[in-house]
């Protein structure tokens, strides 16, 4: 999200529409690579990391998975 954008639950918006998408698609497991400072956003959207810190594109970053 653009920073001009941030603090109007776009983010949030964006992935339950995803979420809901994949659902009624039959997938059951999302997976995407969070940017480390980013990591309490997907956790409050429970998201679990499923590995260590790793470098993406030169920042920081923690593959995550959730289950729907």
């Amino acid at each position: 999200i653009l920073p001009s954008y941030r603090g109007r639950k776009l983010g949030n918006l964006m992935m339950q529409c995803m979420e809901d998408y994949s659902n009624s698609t039959g997938i059951n497991k999302l997976k995407l690579n969070a940017q480390s400072q980013a990591i309490l956003f997907y956790e409050k959207r429970n998201y679990t990391i499923t590995s260590p810190e790793f470098l993406e594109a030169g920042i920081p970053h923690r593959a995550m998975e959730k289950q729907i």
